[in-house]
């Protein structure tokens, strides 16, 4: 059986394909089914847990954590112990109100969060049993042989076994914006993560190429999750506690040296100790403002619920506050906030749209269904060939798919070889500019051609040429 501590402190980056499949006991096969399930009882399921689940019991006490509510709970026991119990009803209700407000947000901020984690599932492509297989991320395992793809997301740390033209986006760990080049060979023992081109990490984008590793680390064992656990280590209040904070210090401060000064005098004047002591405590009750943290709390509750209307969903009251603050957002260069999903948004040129997009779909070595797409071009084609109604299985049936060529960086095009009973003819796709050179496209062609991409480009589209045999089709 593995050992979860040895694993952690093995570095796979300084060994050699071979020597990691054996230390993490499995091979280029996969793992069977039920060595896959008792590694799960040690390893936990991948996901990176953001710390103590939250509880009912902890959303509730959450709402006494405030230096107002707890100078109201004393001042509210003072006052019964007094028998001023009218005053002590008015507190206790003020304490309530302010709580149930808050316990209700937050609960049901919890609840939509948790909602919304049932339904975002990640998948990843395994080989088990040496039969390869998609299934949820959170089902790898160190030692599973992950498949990965232009496209895909990686859903662990990962130590390459093979590799043909892979490229990284590791810039959510290095801030660096350019794709990383892998491959295969070992690094030394001391590089950084950077310089460990021969691991792939979760979280981290396939850009370009595909690949195939062992996994060496899943859920808050990855790098992503050491970064996520030491981010949850720093608990700064927002500006609205700190205020208050400190507000609650200088009150209770200066009223403590006011009635002290009050009794000081009460005594000095001839009063009974136990008669100022009393009145003391009733001009401290008095001073305590009941009705600022209720005030408070719906304020930050209209809040929340005009953020709900604009689909945005607030865990806690006080993160209400701290966005009003916020004056300056600071996106990407292009001043957008993408979602990272591909859409083809149009089909243009000389040839008829359905055949354009079928003779893609071929060029892309696609079989027409969506589950079977893997990049985000792919599974774009695949969308929109339901609104084309077009079926590539049914239009294999009357033309032979001979040989494919995949998509690789220096070639910038991939294409496959179809006899439609007649002729053998290449069906390619790539970049605009290697496509007509490839067709040897006249000067006037290119320039068309060129003008249309650069139309496409400008309005933020990635363009691909479709061409077959030698003619250019869109």
């Amino acid at each position: 059986m593995l050992n979860p501590e040895l694993i952690e402190k093995t570095r796979f980056w300084a060994l050699t394909p071979e020597k990691t499949l054996e230390l993490l006991e499995g091979g280029e096969e996969g793992l069977s089914g039920a060595e896959a399930r008792e590694r799960q009882k040690t390893f936990d399921k991948n996901t990176i847990r953001d710390g103590a689940s939250v509880t009912k019991t902890k959303i509730l006490w959450n709402q006494f954590k405030s230096p107002l509510i707890l100078i109201l709970l004393i001042a509210g026991g003072v006052t019964v112990v007094l028998e001023s119990f009218t005053d002590g009803i008015f507190i206790f209700a003020a304490v309530f109100i302010n709580t149930a407000l808050g316990f209700y947000q937050e609960y049901k901020a919890e609840t939509t969060l948790e909602s919304l984690r049932s339904y975002i599932k990640e998948r990843a492509r395994l080989i088990r049993e040496n039969i390869e297989e998609e299934k949820d991320a959170e089902e790898i395992v160190p030692g599973d042989i992950v498949r990965l793809r232009t496209g895909a997301r990686v859903p662990a740390d990962i130590r390459l076994l093979g590799a043909t033209d892979l490229e990284i986006d590791e810039s959510i760990l290095t801030g660096e914006s350019l794709p990383v080049v892998k491959k295969i060979q070992k690094t030394g023992e001391g590089a950084p993560v950077a310089e460990r081109h021969c691991m792939v990490f979760g979280g981290t984008l396939v850009t370009n190429g595909m690949a195939v590793g062992v996994v060496t680390a899943t859920g808050n064992r990855t790098e992503l999750g050491r970064i996520a656990a030491m981010v949850r280590k720093e608990e700064r209040g927002t500006p609205l506690q700190r205020a208050i904070a400190r507000f609650s210090v200088r009150v209770t401060v200066a009223l403590l040296i006011f009635i002290g000064i009050l009794f000081f005098i009460g005594t000095w004047k001839g009063y009974g100790y136990f008669e100022m002591f009393l009145i003391s405590v009733a001009v401290a009750v008095s001073v305590v403002p009941e009705g600022l943290p209720i005030a408070l709390t719906v304020i930050l509750a209209v809040g929340v619920k005009k953020l709900a209307k604009r689909k945005g969903v607030i865990r806690q009251l006080l993160a209400a506050e701290t966005l009003g603050r916020t004056t300056v957002i600071m996106t990407d260069k292009t001043g957008t906030l993408t979602e990272g999903k591909m859409e083809l948004s149009a089909i243009t040129g000389e040839g008829p749209k359905e055949e354009v997009l079928a003779l893609a779909m071929m060029a892309l070595g696609m079989r027409g269904e969506e589950t079977l797409a893997e990049g985000p071009i792919e599974r774009a084609c695949a969308k929109a060939a339901k609104e084309y109604k077009i079926l590539l299985p049914d239009a294999r049936q009357k033309i032979e798919f001979l040989e494919y060529k995949p998509f690789n960086s220096r070639d910038k095009w991939s294409g496959a070889c179809t006899n439609d009973g007649k002729t053998k003819t290449w069906a390619i796709i790539g970049a605009p500019e290697v496509i007509t050179e490839r067709i040897g496209a006249h000067a006037s062609q290119k320039e068309t051609i060129h003008k249309e991409t650069d139309r496409f480009a400008r309005e933020g589209g990635r363009v691909l040429a479709v061409a077959k045999g030698k003619s250019f089709l869109g």
